[in-house]
């Protein structure tokens, strides 16, 4: 007789359904630690010439709509972004018919949201976070 494993028996039926039914709680709970992680990553890679602009990135805040923001509300935060300086000169590097920061080209948080290693990243933290929330609270 072969060994089996019926997944429609309710017990199984009944742990997949508690442990769904806290998932958008739990990933609610974890998603401010991934944002934060990736606020700091935007600070990181963000050009230093005086400090102000690396200094000035706000902390993660809740949105009316529930999403999760942070910024940078520098003058100068525009052109570095998106690359609107005025003509390459000893600090700035023209990139795709624009002219960036040498130290920041294509952007900080553009080429950062493009980087699948970032994206990668900051999704398996979710998940390990959910996974390691869901077992404190006794969900497996």
């Amino acid at each position: 007789m072969p060994v089996e494993l019926n997944i429609q028996s309710p017990v199984l039926l009944e742990a997949m359904s508690r442990l769904l039914e806290r998932l958008p709680e739990v990933a609610g709970e974890s998603l401010p630690d991934v944002a934060t992680t990736l606020r700091n990553l935007a600070k990181g890679g963000s050009p230093v010439a005086s400090g102000d602009f690396k200094g000035s990135w706000s902390d993660v805040q809740a949105t009316e709509g529930g999403a999760l923001s942070f910024e940078n509300p520098t003058e100068y935060g525009p052109y570095l972004e998106y690359g609107l300086y005025p003509g390459v000169g000893p600090r700035t590097i023209e990139q795709g018919g624009q002219i960036y920061s040498r130290q920041a080209p294509g952007g900080i948080l553009g080429p950062m949201m493009e980087d699948q290693t970032v994206l990668d990243d900051a999704i398996n933290s979710l998940v390990n976070e959910i996974i390691r929330r869901m077992e404190a609270t006794g969900i497996r």
